[in-house]
């Protein structure tokens, strides 16, 4: 069985790493790297997909 614990220290950190990602697109936006802020950004969206759908599970 999964600890809980551990699920939740997971969880917080997929959602910590969500953020980061999301500040880091933004920041390439703002400088002016539109196509690499692009490229950069699917596999951030996913991430915070996937930080929603388990912050959800764990945090009930």
């Amino acid at each position: 069985m999964v600890d809980e614990r551990a699920s939740r220290q997971a969880a917080k950190l997929l959602v910590v790493m969500a953020v980061f990602g999301s500040v880091a697109i933004v920041l390439l936006l703002t400088i002016g790297g539109r196509v690499l802020a692009l490229i950069l950004a699917i596999p951030f969206v996913e991430l915070l997909i996937a930080a929603v759908v388990v912050a959800r599970r764990v945090f009930r």
